[in-house]
Formats: structure tokens, sequence, C-alpha cells
């Protein structure tokens, strides 16, 4: 991430925010909308994987970086209910959690963590999406390289273990013989995979889920597994003359296609699970300030995030 980018990301706050070397505010408060977060995401983003709003040795909370995704998503989606739903690709979505956990491997206590789950006013249908601010701005691949034994191991998943066995060999390789493309991106997005076709096709991963889930503790929903799951990838485009930004994503968007073409042409996924990537700009322009009903929430995605994206 070069300077330029991280100048821009303090203007749209304020030029004269006081920010770290790393580029950290004070607080976590400093970079969401509104300054307070709700009882209930509080906990989602305390409890989840990633230990968000928690300091640790003395250090700033992971939500205080100014280029923190996990804030991006909120800043973006919670303001999601049912007075003011949310409608997308002919969908009305009226529920929103943050840092949802599924099971991934059936012989490890290892979870994917997902940013953000829609659920639609019928519960029928979840939108699951995958926030990418800044991370795609490099060639990471160190956890797709260092990715265990487990997962080349058939025996080891809920469910279609030989094809995604197949696949992780395919992109640890790949990330090995390369230094070209955000990797660690497709191995998440891997796992995402893994532990949504396990909640869909095995009852021991959807049991687990419908007890620890915050679906269930927010809204009382249990899954069934023949619910409709869309993933995605959401992805913050930064503007062409963030040159070397600008190119690290375009990058990562081929490495994505790629990864499609190679899940999706094996066809073993179930119909009801599909899987792409969009970006906070296609949404934003498509329809999001349409549903927005909170002017000054508009003005600041506008202006922290929009005026730097494509």
């Amino acid at each position: 991430m070069t300077k330029q980018f991280k100048i821009a990301l303090v203007k749209g706050i304020d030029e004269k925010l006081k920010v770290d070397t790393k580029y950290y505010v004070d607080s976590y408060h400093v970079n969401i909308f509104p300054e307070e977060m709700d009882v209930r995401f509080k906990d989602m983003f305390s409890r989840g994987s990633g230990n968000e709003l928690l300091p640790k040795n003395g250090k700033k909370e992971n939500a205080a970086a100014l280029y923190s995704s996990s804030m991006l998503a909120f800043n973006f989606f919670h303001w999601i209910n049912e007075k003011h739903p949310f409608k997308y690709e002919g969908v009305t979505y009226d529920k929103v959690v943050f840092e949802e956990q599924f099971r991934c491997l059936a012989n490890r206590n290892n979870k994917a963590n997902i940013d953000i789950v829609l659920i639609s006013d019928d519960n029928r249908t979840l939108l699951l999406l995958e926030s990418k601010f800044t991370e795609h701005f490099s060639n990471n691949s160190s956890y797709m390289k260092k990715i265990g034994p487990s997962y080349t191991n058939p025996k080891s998943y809920f469910c279609s273990g030989n094809s995604w066995a197949e696949i992780v060999g395919i992109y640890r390789k790949l990330a090995s013989d390369s230094k070209k493309g955000y990797f660690d991106g497709i191995k998440q997005d891997i796992c995402h995979l893994i532990s949504l076709n396990s909640l869909i096709e095995n009852q021991a991963a959807r049991n687990w889920f419908n007890k620890e889930s915050w679906i269930k503790k927010i809204y009382g929903i249990e899954l069934n597994g023949n619910e409709t799951f869309i993933f995605k990838n959401i992805v913050f485009t930064p503007k062409n003359n963030f040159k070397k930004e600008a190119a690290y994503t375009k990058t990562y968007k081929g490495l994505y296609s790629d990864f499609e073409v190679e899940v999706q042409g094996r066809g073993f996924l179930p119909t009801n699970l599909t899987f792409s990537m969009t970006t906070y700009g296609e949404m934003w322009k498509e329809f999001m300030p349409k549903l927005i009903w909170n002017e000054s929430l508009k003005k600041y995605l506008q202006r922290r995030y929009l005026d730097l994206t494509v």
C-alpha cells in the first residue's frame, strides 16, 4: 500500500486526523459510522476469530486500522433491518450478522470466518460476503504456501474430500511457484466454500452451526441446508491514479476468475451454492444510494471510501 493511498485514507475522515506510523487511529470508534456500535455487533466483532475490537499486548485493536476490511464491511452493511431492507439481485434481505463462523474440516476444530451474512425476509436465501479492502494490494501467499497437510487429505473433509484436496494442492503449488497474485485470498475462499459445502451436505456440520451461529442467537433461525447460499468476494477497487494498488487489484481479479473456472468446471458443488466476485464500487453505483435512508451515512461512505474507488 503506497503512502499516497494511506494519505487519501486519512483525508477521507479528516486531514488533521492523528494516526500512528501504521495508520491506526486512537480507537475503532473513529473508524465507524456512527461512532458507537450496537452491542450485538460489538459481541460479533469481539468474539470473531480476528478479535477485531480487543487490543492485544498493549497494541491497538485491529479495527482501529484505517484500512480495516471488517470496519469497511460494518460501515456499508450495519444499517440493514426489517424497517430498512437491502434489495439485491431480486432478493430482499432484512437481517445482518458479522463475523459468522462455519466448521471447515471434520477432523480439526478449525473454522471459517465470513465477514458479512445477510438473510432474506423469508429466511430462504443467505448472501455471504468476504470483504477485501487493501489485503489484495500485495502478492502475499504465505498462508496458501503453508496450508496444512490436513487440507490435502480427502478424509479430512465433511464432504467432497477428493475434489477439495485436489484444488488445495493445485493452488498451494501455484502459490509456491508464482510471486504474482494474492493467493491468500484464494485460500480464504477455499475455506469458506468448503464450509458452506459442508453445511449444506453434512448434518454434523449443520448441527454445530445451528448451535453456535449468530443467526441462531440473534434471530432464532436454524438452517436445514436447503436454503440458497450466495457467496461473494466483495473487493475494494482503487482508482487508476493509485497505480500500484490498481495493478495488484487487477491481478487478483484475474486470479479469482481462474479460480472460479477451476472449481465450477468440476461440477461437484451443490446446486444451491454459487460464488463470484463483486466490488464495493459496483454495489454502490447500481443501487446502494437508493436503499440507504441515512443521508449522513451516504455522505460519510462517499467521502471515506467511494471517492477512492472506481
